[in-house]
């Protein structure tokens, strides 16, 4: 009666069944948990935490039996030791130097890479015993608490995603609850420090994986998904290797973890190093990379400018070469006349009084060129429009250059003499006209005003 009052409590209260503030002197001091291990319900897990209060951090470990051998806890502190003595710590939390330790137990069976990869403690017979060490006198809170199998008991960090009681982690981050960050160790040019990284098998692009370095490194190197421990670096070498058979063997685990706990992994291996000087890979050297790099920015800049030089250099020598061609055409087939003998040999021209583009009267003396739709125009105004504008201002006929050359075809035709031509073979500013057949010449009608020597007039 009194063990079934004792569960409708433990559902009906909070779920911090105890929580106190414990004092210990140097050694080992046990807990027995066994009344909270029998009254656990198969649906519920128990999470027993230490947390630092002194200077001095304990060391929290779960056991099936008391531990009260200095040496045999001492033992667990192995890195090669992931579980003896029906035994279960954070070994994290002691690598880490984490205030917090946490260990959880269950009645449920896991499978073994499971228990091992989330902490998990297999109650056996409803024996179970919280043993603290601690190398001086120390001050901690030991708080026991339950919770639902489906939930996590601590939030996954990170970005991680709860999933029926296991937090799914990125890439990057390891952990039961996400909480450790790692870096990729393909990214890595040096190690320096305590370093945790990790090596994700999938980008692995050949069978053996091998790094070479310049000097010595401490490390430890092993499948995450087979012990979510850190080891500390217990090897010493110049080359990190994980052969073939160890990752085929780390793919497998994955798989088995996936399988239980119904979330994906990551196939990774954690690599562990420790070291106070910097250790580079042994193609690196310390001082070339960065001249290097240095090397072929500035030749690269270099090469970009001289690329930018040679480009706008050939833009303007093609576009002086096209102007000076439009000069050329323009010359050849609208030659600078003056205005007295454009009118005066043509005498539909002494309409045109003033030029459409300045709206300027023309003088006796004003050079002029007239197009081939017979339109006269000063020659800088003219020449200024075109730089523009391939039309006449006029009558908007196209005065580029294709349509420029079509017109020499009606040059050449002897039934057909255009103006251009007329003003191409007469003499200029000799103050006398001529008829287009030459049979008659007369006076300008402004030849006085300029000074010239009257002529007489012949008639047919």
């Amino acid at each position: 009666m009194i063990s079934l009052f004792s569960i409708f409590l433990q559902q009906c209260l909070a779920e911090i069944l105890i929580q106190n503030l414990v004092n210990t002197t140097q050694g080992i001091q046990s807990t027995p948990l066994n009344n909270f291990c029998e009254n656990l319900l198969p649906q519920n897990n128990l999470k027993i935490s230490v947390t630092q209060q002194s200077s001095e951090m304990p060391i929290l470990a779960i056991c099936q039996d008391k531990l009260e051998n200095i040496e045999n806890f001492e033992d667990l502190l192995d890195s090669t030791n992931d579980r003896s003595n029906s035994c279960l710590l954070d070994y994290n939390a002691y690598v880490l130097k984490n205030k917090t330790q946490i260990i959880f137990l269950s009645h449920n069976q896991y499978p073994t890479l499971v228990s091992k990869y989330y902490k998990i403690f297999q109650i056996e017979g409803n024996k179970c015993n919280a043993i603290i060490y601690s190398t001086t006198d120390s001050e901690y809170i030991l708080t026991i608490e339950s919770f639902e199998i489906d939930e996590c008991a601590e939030d996954c960090k990170n970005k991680g995603v709860c999933v029926k009681g296991f937090c799914q982690c990125p890439i990057g981050f390891v952990g039961y609850d996400c909480s450790i960050a790692a870096t990729n160790i393909e990214y890595n040019n040096y190690f320096y420090g305590f370093q945790v990284q990790y090596l994700d098998l999938i980008t692995l692009q050949s069978v053996d994986y091998t790094i070479e370095l310049n000097s010595d490194i401490s490390y430890s190197i092993q499948c995450y998904s087979n012990s979510s421990r850190l080891f500390m670096p217990h090897q010493i070498g110049k080359t990190l290797k994980i052969e073939e058979d160890q990752i085929n063997l780390c793919k497998e685990q994955t798989l088995i973890l996936e399988q239980f706990t119904k979330i994906s992994y990551y196939s990774q291996f954690i690599v562990v190093t420790n070291t106070s000087d910097v250790v580079q890979y042994s193609e690196y050297n310390t001082e070339q990379p960065q001249i290097l790099i240095v090397v072929i920015v500035l030749v690269t800049i270099l090469s970009l400018i001289i690329i930018f030089i040679i480009v706008v250099y050939i833009l303007k020598k093609k576009s002086s070469v096209k102007q000076q061609n439009n000069v050329n055409q323009i010359q050849y087939f609208m030659p600078v006349q003056q205005f007295l003998s454009v009118t005066d040999r043509k005498s539909s021209q002494k309409d045109e009084q003033f030029c459409s583009i300045c709206l300027e009267l023309f003088k006796p003396d004003s050079n002029v060129r007239i197009t081939y739709c017979e339109h006269i125009f000063h020659v800088n105004c003219l020449q200024n429009w075109m730089r523009k504008n391939k039309i006449c201002p006029l009558c908007r006929a196209s005065l580029d250059t294709i349509t420029i050359q079509s017109k020499r075809q009606d040059l050449k035709s002897p039934q057909k003499t255009h103006i251009l031509q007329q003003l191409g073979q007469q003499q200029k500013n000799d103050g006398s006209l001529t008829s287009i057949d030459g049979s008659l010449t007369f006076h300008s009608p402004v030849t006085k005003q300029l000074g010239v020597a009257k002529h007489s007039k012949f008639l047919k």
